[in-house]
């Protein structure tokens, strides 16, 4: 499941500006050595596009993505869709939790659960996906 999207300079971010840059700085027809390469330059504001959040952004303390290892971001994962019911004030909810379980089977500590909102229909129109700070979440 790819739930990437490509960086620009206009996707949605928090602060409602990626500053998201990619310059070439040493092109292949600049290249005096026998074997061509491209540099390219990247500037962007951080958590802008799909990224793995660090628990440092939230806790503090919290480990760096550099700490964490691969056996736990290498995980039995587990997609809920509701995006057949979402809309900007949604919550998911613990009853939508276990809705899935009793149709899927009990999810195991340790997984990934992916909630499909569809919110992200919304991606190419920034305002409309930000819709100031009103959108799918997750209840408490």
């Amino acid at each position: 499941i790819d739930l990437t999207h490509t960086l620009n300079a206009h996707i949605p971010t928090w602060s409602g500006c990626c500053n998201f840059t990619i310059q070439t700085s040493l092109d292949y027809d600049q290249c005096t050595s026998a074997t061509k390469f491209k540099v390219q330059n990247i500037t962007m504001a951080s958590s802008a596009g799909t990224h793995l959040d660090a628990p440092i952004h939230c806790i503090p303390n919290g480990r760096t993505v550099a700490n964490l290892t691969l056996e736990e971001l290498c995980v039995p994962a587990f997609v809920i869709n509701v995006n057949q019911y979402t809309h900007a004030q949604y919550k998911f909810s613990v009853q939508d939790l276990k809705k899935f379980e009793q149709q899927y089977g009990i999810i195991k500590s340790g997984s990934l659960v992916i909630i499909h909102t569809g919110w992200s229909k919304h991606w190419s129109n920034p305002q409309q996906y930000h819709n100031n700070y009103h959108y799918p979440t997750v209840s408490l």
